[in-house]
């Protein structure tokens, strides 16, 4: 019997401290919460700002979406192609040991697929396009930049073929 007093005892107090431990989290709506907003903040990681060239492709991006829908609602291809794409050979890069002979090759095989989407003959603007959008994925496999390939391949204009 003395053992099972001290066994329900024993129950009680867990309990106790399990309840106590679990709302001694829950702050009343009435008091301040300056403390805690403080640690939410130096908790915050902190990125850095976007290179030159991240803006770059991302302005990229935006401008090749943009074609994607012009090219997809009859539009047919942009005449031109902003200057500023030509940047990317020297555009500050946020890993700047990844800009080497092979990323600049890739660059400039962009560029001439780009210029292929704006000469493109009636016809032929969704092919082109589709080979520039897998100009830009071989290139960032190929300068181990993987992050934003989920991203570009959105570009991909869907064929019939692909049905």
């Amino acid at each position: 019997m003395r053992f099972q007093k001290y066994l329900i005892l024993s129950a009680m107090a867990a309990f106790i401290s399990v309840a106590v431990a679990c709302n001694s989290g829950e702050t009343n709506a009435e008091e301040p919460v300056e403390e805690e907003a403080a640690t939410e903040a130096s908790s915050e990681i902190i990125m850095p700002d976007p290179s030159e060239l991240a803006l770059l492709m991302r302005k990229m991006f935006d401008e090749n979406m943009a074609m994607k829908e012009q090219i997809m609602n009859g539009g047919g291809a942009p005449e031109s192609f902003p200057e500023e794409y030509y940047n990317l050979h020297t555009a500050d890069a946020t890993e700047p040991e990844k800009i080497t002979a092979v990323y600049h090759a890739m660059g400039d095989s962009y560029l001439q697929s780009m210029k292929a989407v704006v000469d493109a003959p009636e016809g032929e603007e969704v092919k082109l396009f589709n080979n520039m959008v897998n100009t830009c994925i071989a290139c960032h496999q190929s300068v181990s930049c993987q992050g934003p390939i989920a991203r570009i391949k959105k570009l991909r204009i869907p064929t019939p073929d692909e049905a």
